[in-house]
């Protein structure tokens, strides 16, 4: 059986649910079913629960900043697009298919509120909060703006890429700050930023702060997407 992926949609905006299709092609094209979730108001642990049974794993995708209520922090900077609805179904999400250990892969937003929603921090704004940063909310899809990684030897990304050095898109104004209880730092930015988390307890809890999928079909594109899959391929029907 081919396995059912969620994937979280964008804050709906005039009436319509807003997804990029390239978060859904890759997954088409290694043979997934997609399944689009929508960010609406709802009975969120329900829907969670539901949802978590039926899906082999579930990609969290990028957008706006994640209300930092969540993790205890008054505003210190301007938000972007914060969604209440998203925030609260992602977060029910997150916490079942954790507990599940269903596979879960986020994207930029999709790594910080994977992180927070397993209880840790973001910083709000990098840079007002990180000396000498380099400049992580850059213009352009793909190859505009590419900056290097260090991937952390011995990680699932390190496994999956075969290399400990890459180049990523970068795309964002806010990162992890305190590391949720269980997850590993996997990928670094040369100013300190964390670029790259994952749980080595759950059989694949990845997060990534860059954009793979406007870098696909590069090789590591293709590597993380690919075994994010084949872990969903293992739990599927």
């Amino acid at each position: 059986m081919p396995p059912v992926i969620g994937i979280t949609s964008e804050s709906p905006r005039s009436g319509k649910i807003h997804l990029r299709l390239a978060y859904v092609s890759p997954f088409v094209e290694m043979g997934c079913v997609p399944v689009i979730i929508p960010s609406v108001e709802s009975d969120y642990r329900e829907m969670a629960r539901r949802l978590a049974r039926a899906l082999d794993g579930i990609v969290l995708t990028g957008g706006g900043d994640i209300d930092p209520a969540y993790f205890s922090d008054g505003r210190t900077c301007t938000l972007l697009g914060v969604s209440h609805e998203r925030d609260a179904v992602e977060m029910a999400l997150i916490g079942e298919f954790l507990l599940m250990d269903k596979p879960v892969l986020g994207i930029c937003r999709g790594s910080q509120i994977l992180n927070v929603a397993a209880g840790g921090s973001l910083i709000q704004d990098i840079q007002s909060r990180v000396p000498g940063a380099l400049c992580h909310r850059r213009s352009g899809i793909a190859e505009a703006g590419l900056h290097p990684v260090e991937i952390r030897a011995g990680t699932i990304l390190e496994g999956l890429f075969g290399t400990t050095r890459i180049d990523v898109n970068s795309r964002h104004h806010q990162a992890v700050d305190r590391l949720a209880p269980g997850f590993a730092v996997s990928a670094v930015a040369p100013d300190g930023v964390i670029e790259g988390i994952a749980s080595p307890s759950h059989k694949f809890a990845v997060g990534v702060q860059w954009h793979p999928e406007d870098l696909y079909p590069g090789v590591e594109s293709v590597a993380l997407f690919r075994g994010f899959v084949e872990s969903c391929r293992e739990g599927s029907g």
